[in-house]
């Protein structure tokens, strides 16, 4: 027996040494294969600071930042903080990016009453978050749009204007662009007599029967640079007039064009009062966009280049703008048969200085008849977009063909999906032969014409691979 326990234990010693060999073998292993793992670099690890740091910006341009909401002050799903979380490398890499930082997003109606009860947390993580900028110009979009007292006990307290003045107060000497969507009287804001030394562009969104209209208010009058203005409603203050070279918003009148005389780009939506309004001359406006033609009865505009409608009320205001203003227009966007009316019946006052012509909602019937485009000996694009009906498409090459001289870029979407399977004569002398419609549009690109066709939602036939925009 006692042999036995002996042999039984030797036996035991013998197993455990072997045991402990293999699990030394396998921890060699084991760190070998770690050592090599160690030394392969991840592809994306490999690039230049530089170019990982512009690709983390181009995500913040697709995915947005530093939203607050919920229960949560500055969201994790943002893009520094998410990408950040990815790894070591990322992590110092977005730290050392300023650029990141220099944005925020701040809609102060979702944020919970017992966080907006406890002071100066929301100013702190705003603030944390901004002091990474640096001394980056920075963007602040801040949205407080909950009147004083709430509707009901239920309501979350909203976010008191005096302390979003302290934010924009202590800030104010790095904004560059400030976006305001307040359903309140900004006069808390104090933004009269504050220096704002980077400030180029602001848009204002307030609630008209929330807010005080003070045409006599005085607004950004310490901002040097600024001159881009959009305004989701006539306009309420007095701004600095005549730094102004933008305007985005919606007119009740023109007094706009008299204020600031240095405008050259002006986006709006024109809803005229029952005043009677007389005729404005502008000399510095470059580009006009319009929701219908009626604000062109109101104006002479002789430095025009740029003019796009959307809604062609009354082709005569075109005509008659145009008569009286003799602007030296290079590109215009207009509807095509509004009130039954087709660009080819006003089409031959257009001045001949015209490159790029525009036509939406247009019918087949309604083309652009091709005489036009010989009182316009510059013009080197036609687009027609919303081409309604039937298309023939043997005239459509045909009228490239006849064209490929001067047009350089030709660009169609329609309404039906087409089928350019056609046989055509190719009109080449001495020959007999037919060829396709997408092979004489084939033609005619490979000869330097930029040809795009497709439907509002798919590209049909892109040349050189160029999709519909």
């Amino acid at each position: 027996m006692f042999a036995q326990l002996r042999k039984r234990l030797t036996d035991l010693d013998a197993q455990i040494t072997e045991q402990r060999r293999v699990l030394a073998e396998l921890e060699q292993t084991r760190s070998d294969v770690e050592r090599e793992l160690h030394a392969i670099a991840y592809p994306v690890l490999t690039l230049p600071f530089e170019i990982t740091a512009e690709i983390f910006l181009r995500c913040r341009q697709l995915w947005g930042f530093a939203e607050l909401y919920h229960r949560r002050t500055i969201d994790q799903n943002t893009t520094p903080i998410k990408l950040a979380s990815v790894c070591r490398a990322w992590r110092d890499i977005i730290l050392a990016t300023p650029l990141l930082w220099s944005e925020v997003w701040v809609y102060f109606d979702a944020l919970p009453a017992e966080l907006v009860s406890k002071p100066a947390v929301v100013e702190g993580d705003i603030d944390r978050w901004l002091i990474r900028a640096g001394g980056r110009p920075l963007t602040l979009y801040f949205e407080c749009g909950k009147g004083e007292e709430a509707e009901d006990e239920e309501q979350d307290e909203p976010f008191a204007l005096g302390r979003l003045r302290d934010i924009i107060h202590r800030w104010s000497p790095q904004v560059q662009y400030l976006h305001l969507v307040i359903d309140r009287d900004i006069g808390p804001l104090g933004l009269e007599s504050l220096q704002f030394p980077l400030l180029e562009s602001v848009a204002l969104d307030c609630n008209y029967e929330a807010r005080v209209v003070d045409p006599h208010r005085r607004v950004f009058t310490n901002a040097p640079r600024f001159h881009d203005l959009r305004m989701g409603l006539p306009l309420a203050f007095t701004f600095p007039w005549s730094q102004l070279t933008k305007f985005q918003g919606e007119l009740w009148d023109v007094v706009l064009f008299t204020l600031a005389p240095n405008l050259c780009e002006v986006t709006c939506s024109f809803r005229p009062d029952d005043s009677d309004h007389l005729v404005v001359t502008h000399r510095n406006l470059r580009s006009l966009t319009s929701h219908v033609t009626d604000i062109l009865e109101y104006l002479t505009l002789p430095a025009l280049q740029h003019l796009a409608v959307l809604y062609l009320s009354n082709h005569h205001s075109i005509v008659d703008f145009i008569s009286r203003s003799s602007p030296p227009l290079i590109s215009l966007s207009v509807p095509g048969d509004h009130a039954g009316t087709s660009f080819n019946s006003w089409g031959q006052c257009v001045p001949r200085t015209l490159e790029s012509l525009e036509i939406c909602e247009v019918s087949a019937a309604g083309l652009v008849d091709p005489s036009i485009l010989d009182v316009l000996p510059n013009l080197r694009t036609l687009i027609l977009k919303d081409v309604a009906g039937g298309f023939d498409f043997y005239f459509l090459v045909g009228y490239l063909y006849s064209r490929s001289n001067q047009l350089r870029t030709f660009k169609l979407v329609w309404q039906n999906n087409p089928f350019l399977d056609g046989k055509l004569y190719d009109g080449l002398p001495g020959e007999e032969s037919y060829d396709t419609i997408s092979g004489h549009l084939s033609r005619l690109a490979q000869s330097g014409m930029n040809i795009r066709l497709g439907t509002r939602d798919k590209r049909y036939f892109p040349i050189r691979d160029t999709a519909i925009v």
